[in-house]
């Protein structure tokens, strides 16, 4: 259509293909805006932070990405913001791990054990209750037994 377009009008082209003249227009601008140097900068954006997201074992959240990504300055001739940032990090899914820093050793195995106790023993599938987890397996005696 491109190529036909300065012989013949738009409008006739467009009824030869059987749509309308916004809906040619609008396919053209995103075309356009695909193409525009703010979606390759994006496109190179992604890279960046999801190479710069995975180097660091998925730690760094937007601020250390951030400072990590100061090289691009040089590249682009300004400043990459924050908010642009965070955008890039929520539309591929990046968010870093939360650690949690404990103030003594102590507390630091009273919170694995109980972890262990709470959360991963009565899921974790034993293989002398034939590979069913506690919880399974204590079920049908417990309803057999109230009943």
């Amino acid at each position: 259509m491109e190529e036909n377009k300065h012989h013949y009008p738009v409008s006739l082209l467009c009824s030869a293909i059987n749509t309308s003249r916004a809906a040619y227009y609008r396919h053209i601008t995103r075309l356009h805006r695909l193409n525009s140097k703010r979606e390759r900068e994006n496109r190179c954006l992604e890279h960046e932070v999801q190479t710069a997201f995975r180097e660091h074992q998925g730690r760094y959240g937007r601020p250390r990405i951030e400072q990590v990504l100061r090289h691009l300055v040089f590249h682009w001739g300004h400043r990459i913001r924050a908010n642009r940032i965070r955008k890039v990090m929520h539309q591929l899914g990046l968010q870093a791990e939360i650690r949690v820093l404990w103030p003594t050793r102590k507390n630091a195995f009273t919170a694995i054990a109980e972890y262990i106790e709470r959360y991963y023993n009565p899921n974790r599938l034993h293989s002398t209750f034939g590979y069913f987890s506690p919880n399974e397996y204590e079920f049908p005696h417990s309803t057999a037994l109230a009943a």
